[in-house]
């Protein structure tokens, strides 16, 4: 079995790390505006410029670990792009919808807000997924025997 490619990889995950930044940023702007806005209020806070870079920063992680993910995945679950949407939920759950629980039980956002937030950060993680399995995409391994 062959390693991974970990330039292919590196650079499925930046492209996926862009384009959840950008999904996300549509979403926020587009969906989330006005809740957000309104729960940022109830808490008397305002994202600095600061907080934004470093949410970015996070978030181009995160399509770094949907690659990474994708690459170990492909061996065992097939080179098709519903693997890589199964990378991406795998990190949607793991790293989104664990750590907003507590902002829901602890009160620091409305249900709705987090329900609303999980739900863009889905589509952004599928959206990063989908890229991440393009770029990467590699030919199929050879199943041992096939000497075509």
């Amino acid at each position: 079995m062959r390693g991974m490619n970990l330039g292919r990889m590196l650079l499925a995950g930046l492209a996926a790390g862009v384009c959840y930044n950008i999904v996300n940023w549509l979403g926020h702007r587009l969906i989330l505006r006005a809740t957000a806005s309104e729960s940022l209020a109830q808490q008397n806070v305002a994202p600095s410029l600061g907080t934004v870079a470093q949410l970015w920063a996070i978030w181009t992680v995160y399509g770094l670990v949907v690659a990474w993910l994708y690459a170990v995945m492909r061996p065992r679950f097939g080179t098709l792009q519903s693997t890589a949407v199964l990378a991406a939920v795998t990190v949607w759950l793991a790293g989104i919808v664990v750590p907003a629980l507590p902002n829901a039980v602890l009160g620091f956002a409305s249900l709705g807000m987090v329900f609303a937030d999980l739900l863009v950060g889905l589509v952004d993680l599928v959206v990063a997924g989908f890229v991440a399995g393009l770029i990467y995409g590699e030919p199929a391994l050879a199943v041992s025997g096939d000497r075509r």
